[in-house]
């Protein structure tokens, strides 16, 4: 689950500078700089040779001489200095944004979004900014898609800059998430999710993402239990324990399924097996009822032994129902199981879930999530 990091230089393209004259080229630009910063009358405009040598050999030396130089902007002259040399070489397409310290986040999202004159600026004159080109509603459109499949992924796409920022705050993309998050409930809310937003919710769909509990399908919730076992000894002096730590994995479906497997195995050993083709002892698989709000019951049955049906009753713990930062867990309300045969259903065994551990959500990139399907036939086909 570790995502590729793609190069900041295309070598692909002849437009590329290979590091030699990258270096050579910062040398030469330094130089004419220092030149000009000392303003001898006896150097004339000498100066003037090493930057004209600077930008032969790489046209965008100056835009990389002031990336350098805020990247360093660490100390108040370092800082002044880029701001001087930005200012003399008319740096116009890098846009700082200053934020006051008393400013809340609300007001800079505000500031941002009623801001008329935001547009794509390239960070280096010679490479066009060709998305610029593309209308921001098909731009929604796509968006709309990634957010049903990678809900962080928006999150990444707003820090890239400020068009894409606004495009990532528009309504229809997070009212298409909504429809599809919270339409897969088992019970239908008793009252539209249109008119449930503008009720509870003052009508922003981005804020019932946020506030409103539900069940995440990009990823597995992961409940890590310990026991302590006694061990055998040859000697009555010592008396070992072990202290044996197992996984419970828990992956949901928008249609209406639920797999759930113990095993000793480490998590990156297990997710990609969380799959409805795989079979395994301590592998269950069934169905699960969310009554839409934070209620969630899973039956279902292990493999080879379908004699046992399972009932786990789960509450959602959203992380920002208390304005905290946490993770999406699902806590213990009972596990209970009963025996079925022959049409005949036995007495009720409960355990006991005070040492049960929550299951917590772990993000998996590989994981697609298919909103388009039938519940009520992927129900009947688990049963």
């Amino acid at each position: 689950m570790i995502q590729p990091v793609s190069s900041t230089e295309d070598i692909s393209t002849p437009l590329a500078i290979s590091a030699s004259f990258q270096r050579l080229a910062m040398e030469k630009y330094i130089e004419g700089i220092q030149l000009e910063k000392q303003g001898s009358l006896s150097q004339g405009n000498l100066h003037c040779v090493p930057i004209l040598q600077a930008f032969k050999l790489d046209p965008d030396v100056d835009v990389t001489y002031s990336y350098q130089n805020r990247r360093k902007s660490s100390s108040s002259s370092s800082s002044s200095f880029s701001k001087d040399v930005e200012e003399e070489e008319g740096m116009g397409h890098v846009t700082a944004i200053t934020v006051s310290p008393a400013l809340s986040i609300d007001d800079l999202i505000d500031s941002i979004c009623q801001d008329t004159e935001v547009s794509y600026m390239p960070l280096k004159k010679s490479r066009p900014v060709w998305i610029s080109k593309l209308p921001g509603e098909v731009i929604v459109h796509i968006l709309c898609h990634l957010v049903l499949q990678s809900l962080g992924s928006i999150a990444q796409f707003a820090l890239v800059c400020k068009p894409f920022f606004l495009l990532t705050r528009s309504p229809t993309l997070w009212r298409t998430a909504c429809e599809s998050m919270f339409s897969n409930s088992s019970e239908a809310f008793m009252q539209p999710i249109s008119d449930l937003v503008f009720s509870t919710y003052q009508g922003q769909w981005l804020r019932m993402i946020k506030e409103k509990p539900r069940i995440r399908y990009d990823g597995v919730y992961i409940a890590t239990c310990q026991y302590v076992r006694p061990g055998a000894s040859d000697t009555a002096w010592t008396r070992p324990v072990h202290l044996v730590t197992y996984y419970r994995y828990l992956r949901f479906f928008p249609d209406g399924r639920v797999l759930n497997f113990i095993s000793n195995d480490e998590p990156i050993q297990v997710v990609h097996l969380m799959v409805p083709s795989f079979t395994k002892r301590q592998f269950f698989r069934g169905n699960f009822d969310w009554d839409g709000n934070d209620k969630v019951v899973v039956r279902m049955t292990e493999d080879g032994r379908t004699s046992e049906h399972f009932e786990i009753r789960l509450l959602i713990k959203h992380p920002n129902a208390h304005r905290k930062r946490r993770s999406y867990k699902l806590a213990w309300e009972s596990y209970t199981s009963r025996k079925v045969e022959g049409g005949d259903e036995g007495p009720v065994n409960a355990y006991n879930i005070r040492l049960m551990k929550p299951f917590v959500f772990s993000a998996v990139t590989s994981y697609r999530v298919d909103f388009t399907k039938e519940k009520d036939s992927a129900v009947r086909a688990c049963v």
